[in-house]
């Protein structure tokens, strides 16, 4: 009988745990998308997680590990996906240079695709990262490293495919596509003329269907020498 109580006990404890970790992460990035980062103290995430500050040092060790799981719980399933559509493109292409809009939808369909299975997940994402662009050079580092992975593979893959760029010009490139993919799912209704693609905006299969050849497009054009746009400014 003590036995069973004990495993009942501990069975108890590590739900409990569970519950308070879930709920400080939940407020966490609440607040981080509301008020910023920074501006987040721990104590202001406990009271309104209604747990107290050694539960943040156990659950996670410092803020920086609490603000790093915050995001690998959103980043991660859609990092998981490129890597797997990207293993798939690898995969199937023998001796071929890899298919251009494969690897575009490899990299913008997985967040594309939030809004079809969880659309406040998606508008979190897009809160959260609203909120990185203005955080110190620590905070950012501490985010962007969780896409290194992803880009070791997908920047060689477009290299490949596009062989004639150079590297600077490649990620000029690269930097204008992940532009347009947070772009494309900002809302624009308090423009009158956009409110027509309210329909259609949120189904994430049309506009994946619009998105990716404009990217393609813009990745697949050349880029005139600064020296001959120099040269025609001056005629």
């Amino acid at each position: 009988m003590g036995t069973d109580m004990q495993i009942h006990e501990g069975a108890e404890t590590e739900r409990t745990g569970a519950d308070t970790k879930a709920r400080l992460l939940d407020v966490a990035e609440e607040l981080f998308a509301t008020q910023g980062i920074s501006n987040t103290s721990l104590r202001s995430i406990t009271s309104a997680a209604d747990a107290n500050l050694a539960s943040v040092n156990y659950h996670f060790g410092s803020k920086d590990a609490l603000i790093r799981e915050v995001f690998v719980r959103r980043i991660g399933p859609i990092n998981e996906e490129r890597m797997r559509m990207l293993d798939a493109i690898e995969s199937g292409r023998g001796d071929r240079a890899p298919g251009l809009a494969d690897i575009v939808e490899a990299i913008v369909a997985p967040v594309m695709r939030l809004k079809r299975v969880d659309a406040r997940q998606q508008r979190m994402f897009l809160r959260l990262f609203s909120q990185v662009h203005s955080e110190s050079e620590e905070i950012q580092r501490l985010i962007f490293t969780q896409f290194h992975e992803v880009a070791s593979r997908f920047i060689p893959l477009l290299q490949s495919a596009l062989p004639n760029l150079d590297r600077t010009e490649l990620l000029w490139k690269i930097k204008f596509m992940i532009g347009a993919m947070v772009g494309s799912m900002l809302p624009m209704t308090g423009l009158t003329p956009f409110r027509a693609l309210d329909g259609e905006g949120s189904d994430p299969e049309s506009v994946l269907r619009r998105l990716i050849p404009f990217i393609v497009a813009g990745l697949s054009v050349s880029v005139p020498p600064g020296e001959d746009r120099a040269a025609e400014r001056g005629a």
